[in-house]
């Protein structure tokens, strides 16, 4: 579980250090989720503190677990975290230096507020398919449509992908599980923080799905079906192929009309 809540707080979470005065630093951490289930895991095992807010007619409800100084100081969260964390890894080691009293207070935070909006340190560590799917719970998606170009086709399209600034990851994914090219996202304005993202849309997506469905909770069901589906799927269009190469065999027209 430490690995899973290591990946939705790289995907979800924040980091903040607040210089007060010359003596005065005070960390504080704090995850935002839709989905409540996920914050309550972080409630319940770190008793943090729990609330919700109301962002408007027709949208979900944002629930939040904030995570106080004295809360970190005083729960295993930043001690269970750390050793697994990748984007945040830098901000959460400058929050644990501070509580911790190792490195000189102001040069600690001056490096903290270096390192906050860089997001290309490499990844270090083992990347662990319980750390991954806290993050494709967080920043991916999973999605299936039938395609808009072929209404009669007998197959639904499907997607899977990653959405991050952390290009270091989203180039993880690319380069283990192929897929389509890594590409920048659009940016909209100076003030929107550059993203990267990452989708794969074949069969050869199924490894990734399969190695991180027992540790999901909010895609898990998504991930399950879209897992059997690509299964039967291949096994149709392996049939289908034998099929249509025993047909030609035997010279039968295999030319496709009015296409």
């Amino acid at each position: 579980m430490k690995k899973y809540l290591a990946g939705i707080f790289d995907a979800e979470g924040h980091v903040r250090i607040r210089r007060y005065s010359a003596n005065s630093y005070i960390p504080s951490a704090r995850v935002c989720m839709c989905n409540k289930e996920i914050i309550m895991l972080f409630v319940d095992k770190y008793n943090a503190a729990y609330y919700t807010e109301d962002r408007g007619e027709n949208r979900k409800l944002v629930h939040i677990v904030n995570f106080t100084s004295k809360t970190l100081r005083e729960s295993s969260f930043l001690s269970d975290v750390l050793p697994f964390l990748q984007e945040k890894r830098l901000l959460m080691q400058k929050a644990n230096d501070i509580l911790n009293l190792k490195i000189d207070r102001e040069e600690c935070y001056q490096e903290y507020m270096k390192v906050r909006r860089s997001f290309l340190h490499p990844l270090k560590g083992e990347i662990t398919n319980e750390y991954l799917a806290g993050v494709i719970d967080g920043d991916g998606w999973l999605s299936m449509f039938r395609s808009c170009n072929n209404k009669d086709s007998i197959y639904n399209k499907f997607r899977v992908g990653l959405e991050q600034r952390y290009k270091p990851m989203v180039e993880y994914l690319a380069l283990t599980y192929s897929g389509n090219s890594l590409y920048k996202t659009k940016t909209y304005s100076s003030k929107h923080t550059q993203t990267y993202s990452w989708q794969h849309t074949t069969e050869k997506v199924l490894p990734l799905l399969e190695n991180i469905a027992p540790y999901l909770i909010e895609k898990k069901k998504l991930c399950e079906i879209l897992i059997k589906y690509i299964k039967e799927y291949e096994k149709f269009r392996k049939i289908s192929s034998k099929t249509l190469e025993e047909f030609k065999s035997f010279g039968g027209k295999t030319k496709q009309y009015g296409i």
